[in-house]
């Protein structure tokens, strides 16, 4: 990736592989060049041993990179000579890349890339990170389906929204299509027939829940064709009870429920992955959600 910088110049951002006269090892590689191409610094950021995938000059001279590391997505930002300021990373316990960023109106940033630590499925969802200016997580959310999806690049938009851009297996007309996706930069829930909600499959239906990851809350969907007797609980990942969301009769209809990650107690519990199960006459399903504070 390569942008012309503010004096004329030009920043790339990519990876030094190691060795050669340079006692360093391989890593992300942030270099700057005058108008004319000759480089006047690099900087190597070898402690996590990644590229960089994109970056760009921000509003204070500085810049910022989108790599990743270890299986988790990493967000470097520097002053204008390069020099590290701060770093974020982001991830759970299974693979989360950061592919672009860019900074935002508000003066914070907008990241996307994939997860499969809080994928509906156990493949990539594409996902997307507003960050404030200290890069601390604003909002996460996950776009995607049964396959694997993933976004390469996000830009706002004028109306302050995002577009983004990237790959879909889930929902393509097979093999792996081009996908673009806008969303609104309001971290409310996103409408149900573009992302979240999938056509029912059948009567009853459990919804992925929305945001995810969340903090605080997120929303779960679910359908009833006839009227039952419905329980919806949390677990965590040992299968210990934490909270009843649910626990009556409902008839037919849509309906939405709230979890703020709290338990049956009013204690708040940890950053994880959590399971939601319900239970409706002989319909049972369970999916997960991950909680990050």
């Amino acid at each position: 990736c390569v942008q012309q910088t503010s004096d004329g110049g030009y920043i790339v951002f990519g990876q030094y592989s190691g060795g050669g006269s340079r006692d360093v090892g391989p890593g992300a590689w942030l270099i700057k060049t005058g108008a004319n191409g000759n480089t006047e610094w690099d900087r190597i950021f070898n402690e996590r041993n990644y590229r960089a995938y994109w970056g760009q000059q921000t509003s204070d001279g500085g810049y910022v990179l989108a790599t990743s590391f270890g299986g988790d997505g990493w967000l470097i930002k520097t002053d204008a000579e390069g020099v590290k300021q701060w770093e974020r990373t982001l991830g759970g316990a299974d693979s989360d890349e950061f592919y672009s960023v860019q900074q935002t109106s508000d003066g914070g940033y907008i990241v996307v890339g994939y997860t499969k630590s809080y994928s509906a499925s156990d493949n990539r969802d594409v996902w997307l990170i507003k960050m404030d200016a200290e890069g601390r997580t604003d909002w996460h959310y996950t776009f995607g389906g049964e396959y694997d999806d993933e976004a390469t690049c996000v830009r706002q938009t004028s109306d302050g929204g995002y577009v983004l851009c990237g790959t879909t297996e889930s929902y393509g007309s097979g093999g792996k299509d081009a996908w673009l996706i806008y969303c609104n930069y309001n971290p409310s829930p996103v409408p149900e027939d573009t992302f979240v909600v999938p056509p029912l499959p059948a009567s009853f239906y459990l919804a992925q829940s929305y945001p995810n990851p969340f903090n605080p809350l997120t929303n779960i969907h679910y359908q009833l064709s006839q009227k039952r007797t419905v329980r919806l609980q949390v677990y965590n990942v040992c299968g210990q009870l934490l909270r009843t969301l649910v626990d009556g009769e409902k008839p037919a209809g849509v309906y939405t429920v709230q979890w703020d990650g709290r338990d049956d107690l009013g204690e708040t519990v940890a950053s994880g992955i959590y399971l939601y199960r319900m239970q409706a006459g002989s319909f049972r399903q369970t999916r997960k959600m991950a909680l990050i504070r």
